[in-house]
């Protein structure tokens, strides 16, 4: 072979090697750019909620000018309220003997009026009863009286009526009389009579009752989004149907009442709450959520000259992770397995839970491209 063909073959050889080489630099640089493409990491990270509270006092503007950063804007709201319920009487007391149950005497007169035992009291319809016992019906008052029937066989039942009393004068028989309030029966067994829890149970439920109208009141008055705070609420007056120990089914309670209100902007308030909320979180945390069910204002001092007020307020929220925390820089957890990027999270009291999904199979660390590695906040 001449040297010439000699040196088409070296040249020849050569070739085929840089060629070969060629062809699997290039297979490896596709597998590096395919590898590194299509590795990805997706991490899940459950934040751990934390709780965070503050009271505080804010001055309460209830003029015309514009308030001052940290006081709220408000109006005062005055109204009077009346009611009249009836309560059922839960007290009990056995009749004696041939008692049929309770009348009440009025004397209209301006001196005592005594009725003897066995007085008689008569229906416009002719029902005859006595009274069982004496009593001295006080002038301008009235006195309750056990009562029975004339002819205990011929009665059954009686509404609740007026009496006159045919043993007075008829023009007496106009200014002392008697009324049942409720139904007289035949055979009453024990009677309902008034205790005074009745009573103080009633006169409860009754102011709450007024209070709730006023707000009702309120509500039909102002627009939406004004909450009312309670200033001052007085029971100016009250009266109640029947006495301690008085026989009766049901009684009234009545009262007056006066009630005065500060309206304020719920929104004002809640972002107040908020700044002072933000301002105790610190850290890797923010405020996630204001405990709207949880926020309380009551009126702390109020000035009835000057028409000033201010109210503590109670605020709770709750506090995440934040969503530019260092904790989540990718490039600190670029290039660790699974299990190390759970040790690292999982080290932060912030973070409740974590979950790695890295893929395709083959892939066993974190990329080191922070464009392959996702970070998801679970906040459900």
């Amino acid at each position: 072979m001449s040297s010439h063909a000699a040196n088409k073959v070296g040249i020849s050889k050569l070739y085929v090697k840089f060629i070969a080489v060629f062809v699997v630099l290039t297979i490896v640089l596709i597998f590096v750019i395919f590898y590194f493409s299509f590795s990805r990491a997706l991490i899940r990270i459950t934040p751990k909620p934390a709780s965070v509270a503050t009271d505080f006092i804010a001055d309460i503007n209830t003029q015309d000018n514009e308030p001052t950063a940290g006081t709220l804007k408000g109006f005062l709201f005055e109204t009077e309220v009346d009611m009249t319920k009836e309560y059922p009487a839960t007290g009990t007391k056995d009749a004696e003997g041939n008692v049929i149950g309770q009348v009440s005497i009025i004397n209209k007169r301006t001196v005592n009026q005594p009725l003897v035992a066995t007085t008689r009291l008569i229906t416009t319809d002719g029902v005859l009863l006595r009274i069982k016992n004496r009593v001295d019906v006080p002038a301008g008052g009235s006195v309750n009286a056990d009562v029975y029937a004339d002819d205990p066989s011929s009665f059954t039942t009686l509404a609740a009526t007026k009496f006159t009393i045919p043993g007075l004068s008829e023009s007496l028989q106009n200014e002392v009389y008697a009324e049942s309030k409720t139904s007289l029966n035949s055979a009453p067994g024990a009677l309902k009579v008034v205790k005074s829890v009745d009573v103080a149970r009633a006169k409860d439920d009754l102011t709450a009752a007024l209070y709730q109208k006023a707000l009702a009141d309120f509500e039909a008055e102002v627009s939406e989004g004004y909450v009312a705070v309670l200033v001052d609420k007085k029971v100016v007056e009250e009266a109640v149907s029947a006495g301690i120990d008085d026989v009766a089914e049901t009684f009234t309670v009545r009262q007056k009442m006066n009630v005065t209100l500060i309206g304020l902007e719920q929104p004002a308030i809640v972002s107040l709450s908020a700044e002072r909320l933000r301002e105790l979180v610190t850290g890797e945390r923010e405020l996630s959520e204001i405990m709207l069910d949880k926020l309380t204002y009551v009126v702390q001092n109020y000035n009835q000259e000057n028409k000033t007020a201010n109210i503590k307020v109670h605020a709770e929220g709750e506090t995440v992770l934040k969503e530019n925390s260092e904790i989540l820089d990718k490039s600190k957890i670029a290039g660790l397995s699974d299990k190390g990027v759970e040790l690292y999270l999982d080290s932060f009291d912030e973070i409740e839970s974590v979950e790695v999904q890295l893929s395709p199979f083959w892939v066993k660390r974190v990329p080191s491209l922070p464009d392959n590695i996702v970070i998801e906040v679970v906040t459900d």
